[in-house]
């Protein structure tokens, strides 16, 4: 883990984002920022160099982004590329990182389907939802874990994943080092109470997440 990018970030309003900001690899250069809205990641990326490309199935969306990059940063527009339409159609050309953050999980399993081939590509996934069902998914489709975050903001947990083609097995549940185990505890009891209801989840997983949550219970609540 990056000292400057701690597993556990609380009570921010946009911690996620330099999280993610915080997992882009410098000799990767190819960025694509999918279902971009405000374009403040892929932005990040164009400052740090990298060829950027911005998509959103809004026109209007690229349109004011691209606008607002000619004007606030004329000289990071030859960085840029705008593209209107399906991320889940784009043909994604290797070695790249790509950014789904904000964007739902069941358009971030389609978005993770549709890449052929994973050599050289750089997933990097800002999960708003409970993941559980999503982390099984992306591990059958051989999508591996090169690093996990867990971001607390406004009383809502978020996890930050960074997958590619070689690394460890995508755990269904994070193993998140967090530096407050009152916020973990808090993290394992909502997902705990997420999944007594979900259908079709493995009896171990609901264990685990059990298991975890007593590992970190507040001594005064024992």
């Amino acid at each position: 883990m990056s000292a400057s990018h701690p597993s556990y970030h609380e009570d921010s309003k946009i911690q996620r984002i330099p999280t993610i900001i915080g997992k882009f690899k410098p000799d990767i250069n190819q960025v694509y920022d999918l279902c971009c809205d405000h374009g403040q990641i892929g932005l990040a990326a164009a400052l740090k160099g990298h060829q950027v490309t911005f998509n959103d199935r809004e026109p209007v969306i690229i349109e004011r982004l691209r606008r607002g990059i000619e004007i606030d940063h004329p000289s990071l527009i030859k960085l840029c590329r705008f593209h209107v339409g399906d991320a889940r159609r784009i043909p994604f050309r290797s070695p790249c990182q790509i950014i789904a953050a904000g964007v739902g999980n069941h358009l971030i399993a389609d978005i993770c389907q549709s890449i052929q081939d994973k050599a050289g590509i750089r997933l990097i996934l800002g999960i708003q939802k409970r993941s559980v069902e999503l982390r099984i998914k992306l591990d059958t489709l051989g999508w591996r874990m090169v690093d996990e975050n867990l971001c607390l903001e406004q009383g809502r947990f978020r996890e930050v994943v960074v997958l590619e083609s070689q690394g460890k097995p995508l755990a269904p549940i994070g193993a998140f080092e967090c530096d407050s185990l009152e916020s973990r505890y808090q993290f394992f009891t909502q997902l705990e109470q997420h999944l007594e209801v979900v259908r079709n989840i493995p009896p171990n997983i609901l264990s685990l997440c059990r298991e975890r949550r007593q590992e970190c219970q507040p001594s005064d609540m024992v």
